[in-house]
C-alpha cells in the first residue's frame, strides 16, 4: 500500500426491501443441491419455464419434424415465387429472373466441387426440362444412393441411366442425380419439393440406413438441452432400456409418416409414380460391438468376463460354446446390445460346416442372429459412434406405408436371391452398406425393372432376374476399383468396432485395390507417410502429391480423420510386402522412418493419432457436440484402452522411453472405488499402479528392447468393476442415471472404467 494512502472504510450494504430479502433468500436455497432439484422438478412438470438455452442442430427445441435440413435443400420453399433451388443446384440466367423471352431455358447450376469432394452429384448444370423424347428420373437418397467410395467414378443414378437406355434406346431416359450423404428426412423431403421444377417422369428413393442416427440425435444422453434430458429420463424411469429406445421408434415412424405423406401428395398431384428402393445392410462383415449399459448388482462383470470368454473360444472354434456365452451376454443385457448378437452370430458362421437339415438351420440361425445385430443399435442406448445401417423395423416401415402410395422395391430380398448365401457381405458392399460395383447393377436392375414396368402403364411388369441377365455390368476403370477398394479399407480402418479383430477386412480390401490396379501403391505409400507426419494430413507432401494422382483421396475417403490409423498401416505393410516383397516393405519402412515419432522428444499418446480403435470412445468425446464443452481427459469405455505410436530409426530399436501417466479411477454412481492398474507393451505387462478415486501419476519405464521401430502398442487395462450390493443406494443403477438427467446434468449410462489426464512418452 503506499505510504499516502489509507484504508477506505466500506460502505454499509444497503436495506433490502423484503421483496429482495425474499429474492435473496431464494437465491441461497436454489445454490443447494436439494434446491436445485427441487427447481429442475418444477421444470419437468411445467410449473417453472425452461431457460432458452442455444441447442445444437437436432436438438427437440429446433427439429419439429418439419422439411428443415441444412443448406439449400432445407430451406422453405412453400408461398415461394419463381425458381428456387433444388438442393445445391440454384437457378441461374435471365430465365431465373423471370424473364420473357421465351427461348431462354431454365437451367439449375451447383457450385464448383471442392477438390476434396463434397456432399453431392458432381454435374454442373441441370436443364428444367428433359430433351425431348427423353423421360427424366429424379433419383434421391443418402450416401448409399450417392455412391459413397466409388462417386464420382461410379454412381447407383449412373448405373440406372445406362440400364434403363440399354432397355429403350439411347437417351431414352435421363437420371437426375440429386442424392446426398447425411441425408435425413426432412431435407429429403424439401429436395423432393424443390425437385418438381425438373418435371420428373418418375421419383426414385434409395433410403432407410440413416433414420436411426441422424433422425432423433435429441433422444441422447449427450443431448445439452435440459428439457432433452428429463424427456430421455422420464422414459428411461418408465420402461427401462427400452423407455428411450420405444420413444425414439415413436418419433422416427411419425417422421417417416410425415414425409412419406407429403411426397406422395406431390406425387399423386403431379401423377408422377415414386418407387422406393429399401436398403439392404452388410450382415457378413461388419460388426457391431458395444459396451454394456449399467447392470444391477455385479452384471457389468459378469458381462464383460463372460464376452472375454466368448471371444476365447472364438478363437478355439468351440461352436456350441461360443452359442452359450451369446445366449449369457443377451440374458443379461436383455438383448437391447448388439455385441453378444454378433458373439451369436460367430458361433452360428463356426457351425456352418454341418451339413443337410443341420446346416440349412445354422444359416437359419446365423441371419437372424446377424439381423438381430443390426436391429439391437439403437441410437439413444450407443455407447459408441454407430454405422447408419438400416434394421427390419425400417424395412417394415416402408412396406406398410406403400401401399397406394409407393412402388417398393424390397434390396433384401433381392440380393438374398440373387447371391444364396446366408449373409451379404463384401460382395456386395465396401463397407457397412455402401455398394461394390455388383451390388450397384444388381439394385440398379431391379429399379430399372420397377421403373420400366410403371412407365409402361399396365403393359406388364418386368422382372428383374430376366433383365438382370441382359443388362451389361458396370465398368468401372482400373483406377476408379482401387481407389474405392483402398478407401473401403480406409473407411472401415475409421469406422469398424469389430467383436473379433478387423485386420483381415483391412488386408483384404488392401490386396483387391493392388489386385486392381498396382499403381495405387503409390498412394498407399504416400497414406502411410502422411498419417506417420507429425501435422495434419493436409499440410503434407505426401498429401500434395496424392492429389494430383490418379487415386486422389478426398474427404470421403478419410483426409478428414485425424488418427493414425494405426491396425490400417499394419494391413498396408503384410499386403505391400505379399504383393511386392521386400521392396513393399522396404518401401513401407522408408516412409514410416522419415516422420516416425521416435524422432520426437514427446509424444501425447491421447491425442487421436495415439488411439489404437477410433471410434472405441464415448460418443461426446469422438464427436464434436455442439453445446457441450470437449473432454479434457480420456475416460475409458472397456476395461482396456489401447494406445499405440510409430516408431522410426533402425531395425535394431529405437531406444528406451518413459511414459508418464496421470490417471484415476472414477466413482461408480457417486461411491469412491479403488484397485489396480495395469499397464502393457505389446503383450508383455509391464508395471502395476495402485489407483484411486483421486489423481494420481507415475513414471513407467520402457525397455529398448521392446520397442519397435514400426507400430507399438500401450494397453491399460482397468480393474474390474465392483458390484452395487445391497448397502449400495444405487442398486438401480438406471434410476441414478434418470436422476441426473432430471437435474439437467450429464450423466454416464455406461460404466467409466477409467481416467487418464495424461499419458505421454518421454526420452
Amino acid at each position: 500500500m503506499p505510504r499516502d494512502s489509507h484504508p477506505q472504510t466500506p460502505e454499509p450494504m444497503p436495506e433490502l426491501t423484503p421483496r429482495q430479502a425474499l429474492a435473496q433468500e431464494l437465491a441461497e436455497r436454489l445454490a443447494e443441491p436439494a434446491g436445485v432439484r427441487t427447481l429442475r422438478l418444477a421444470q419437468l412438470h411445467g410449473l417453472v419455464a425452461p431457460s432458452k438455452l442455444r441447442r445444437g442442430p437436432g436438438s427437440s427445441s429446433d427439429n419439429d419434424g418439419s422439411a428443415g435440413g441444412d443448406g439449400p435443400a432445407g430451406e422453405d420453399i412453400k408461398g415461394r415465387e419463381g425458381p428456387r433451388p433444388v438442393s445445391v443446384w440454384s437457378p441461374v440466367g435471365k430465365a431465373a429472373r423471370g424473364s420473357s423471352t421465351a427461348s431462354e431455358e431454365l437451367v439449375f447450376e451447383r457450385p464448383e466441387p471442392h477438390p476434396l469432394g463434397d456432399q453431392y452429384a458432381v454435374r454442373r448444370r441441370i436443364p428444367a426440362r428433359a430433351a425431348a423424347g427423353t423421360r427424366r428420373v429424379c433419383f434421391f437418397g443418402e450416401s448409399v444412393a450417392a455412391g459413397y467410395l466409388f462417386a464420382p467414378h461410379l454412381t447407383p443414378a449412373g448405373v440406372l441411366e445406362v440400364h434403363l437406355n440399354e432397355v429403350d434406346g439411347e437417351k431414352a431416359w435421363e437420371v437426375v442425380d440429386l442424392a446426398r450423404t447425411n441425408e435425413t428426412l426432412a431435407s429429403l423431403t424439401a429436395t423432393v419439393e424443390a425437385s418438381m421444377q425438373l418435371a420428373p417422369d418418375v421419383l426414385v428413393i434409395f433410403a432407410g440406413n440413416n433414420w436411426n442416427l441422424l433422425e432423433t440425435p435429441e433422444l441422447s444422453l449427450h443431448a445439452p438441452g435440459v428439457g432433452d434430458r428429463q424427456r430421455y429420463a422420464a422414459a428411461l424411469r418408465e420402461g427401462g432400456l427400452g423407455g428411450p429406445v420405444k420413444l425414439a421408434r415413436r418419433r422416427r415412424r411419425g417422421a417417416l409418416e410425415a414425409a412419406v405423406g407429403r411426397i406422395a401428395a406431390l406425387a399423386e398431384e403431379r401423377r408422377i409414380p415414386v418407387v422406393w428402393l429399401v436398403p439392404e445392410v452388410n450382415l457378413g462383415d461388419w460388426q457391431s460391438r458395444q459396451p454394456v449399459p449399467w447392470l444391477p448388482g455385479d452384471g457389468v462383470a459378469r458381462w464383460h468376463r463372460t464376452l472375454d470368454a466368448g471371444l476365447e473360444a472364438v478363437g478355439a472354434g468351440r461352436a456350441a460354446e461360443v452359442r452359450r456365452l451369446a445366449e449369457e451376454l443377451q440374458r443379461l443385457d436383455g438383448g437391447w446390445n448388439p455385441t453378444g448378437h454378433r458373439l451369436e452370430a460367430l458361433g452360428w458362421q463356426l457351425s456352418r460346416g454341418d451339413a443337410g437339415e443341420a446346416g440349412d438351420a445354422a444359416q437359419e440361425a446365423l441371419r437372424e442372429a446377424a439381423r438381430r445385430e443390426v436391429d439391437a443399435q439403437h441410437y439413444p442406448l450407443l455407447a459408441h459412434l454407430g454405422a447408419p445401417q438400416a434394421g427390419r423395423e425400417e424395412r417394415r416401415w416402408i412396406h406398410e406405408l406403400a401401399p397406394g402410395r409407393l412402388r417398393v422395391v424390397d434390396l433384401p430380398e433381392i440380393l438374398r436371391r440373387h447371391g444364396g448365401a446366408a449373409l451379404p457381405g463384401r460382395r456386395y458392399f465396401l463397407d457397412y452398406c455402401h455398394l461394390t460395383a455388383e451390388g450397384m447393377h444388381v439394385a440398379m436392375a431391379a429399379v430399372a425393372a420397377e421403373v420400366l414396368s410403371v412407365a409402361a402403364e399396365g403393359a406388364g411388369d418386368r422382372r428383374w432376374e430376366e433383365l438382370l441377365r441382359t443388362l451389361p455390368a458396370p465398368s468401372p476403370s482400373s483406377e476408379a476399383v482401387a481407389l474405392a477398394s483402398f478407401s473401403a479399407a480406409i473407411h472401415s480402418a475409421h469406422r469398424l468396432l469389430p467383436v473379433v479383430g478387423k485386420g483381415e477386412v483391412l488386408r483384404f480390401w488392401c490386396a483387391e485395390a493392388l489386385a486392381a490396379s498396382e499403381g495405387i501403391a503409390e498412394a498407399m505409400v504416400d497414406f502411410v507417410s502422411a498419417r506417420c507426419a507429425p501435422l495434419p494430413a493436409v499440410l503434407t507432401a505426401a498429401q500434395r502429391r496424392n492429389l494430383i494422382s490418379p487415386y486422389r483421396l478426398q474427404l470421403q475417403h478419410g483426409w478428414r480423420w485425424d488418427g493414425s490409423d494405426l491396425q490400417l498401416l499394419l494391413a498396408l505393410r503384410a499386403v505391400l510386402g505379399e504383393r511386392f516383397g521386400a521392396q513393399g516393405t522396404a518401401r513401407w519402412d522408408a516412409a514410416v522412418g522419415s516422420s516416425g515419432t521416435s524422432r520426437r522428444p514427446a509424444v501425447d499418446l491421447l491425442d487421436p493419432r495415439g488411439q489404437w480403435e477410433p471410434v472405441e470412445r464415448f460418443l461426446p468425446d469422438a464427436m464434436e457436440l455442439d453445446d457441450l464443452d470437449a473432454q479434457g481427459l480420456y475416460r475409458a469405455s472397456w476395461p482396456r484402452s489401447r494406445f499405440g505410436w510409430v516408431g522410426g530409426g533402425d531395425a535394431g530399436g529405437t531406444g528406451a522411453r518413459r511414459c508418464q501417466i496421470t490417471a484415476r479411477l472414477p466413482a461408480v454412481l457417486g461411491e469412491p472405488r479403488e484397485g489396480e492398474i495395469q499397464v502393457f507393451l505389446g503383450e508383455q505387462p509391464i508395471a502395476r499402479l495402485q489407483a484411486g478415486p483421486r489423481w494420481r501419476s507415475w513414471a513407467v519405464e520402457l525397455p529398448a528392447a521392446m520397442i519397435r521401430s514400426g507400430i507399438n502398442q500401450l494397453t491399460v487395462r482397468w480393474p474390474e468393476m465392483p458390484p452395487l450390493s445391497a448397502g449400495n443406494l444405487h442398486q438401480d443403477p438406471l434410476a441414478w442415471v434418470a436422476r441426473e438427467l432430471e437435474e439437467g446434468k450429464e450423466a454416464d449410462l455406461h460404466p467409466v472404467f477409467g481416467e487418464i489426464y495424461r499419458l505421454v512418452l518421454v526420452d
